[in-house]
């Protein structure tokens, strides 16, 4: 059986990022079960360039 991707984004407030949703986001996906939680980044250069 396949599962879809399922996720969710990081909060912003003001133009940066809203640690404090981001904070409650995190606990309430560890609540209901979530299997983990992927920190990553990307400026996109790798898939832009030539």
């Amino acid at each position: 059986m396949t599962q879809a991707l399922k996720g969710s984004i990081t909060p912003f407030k003001n133009d940066d990022i809203d640690y404090e949703t981001y904070a409650r986001l995190v606990e309430w996906q560890i609540s209901n079960g979530g299997h983990g939680v992927l920190m990553n980044g990307t400026t996109a250069e790798p898939s832009t360039s030539r």
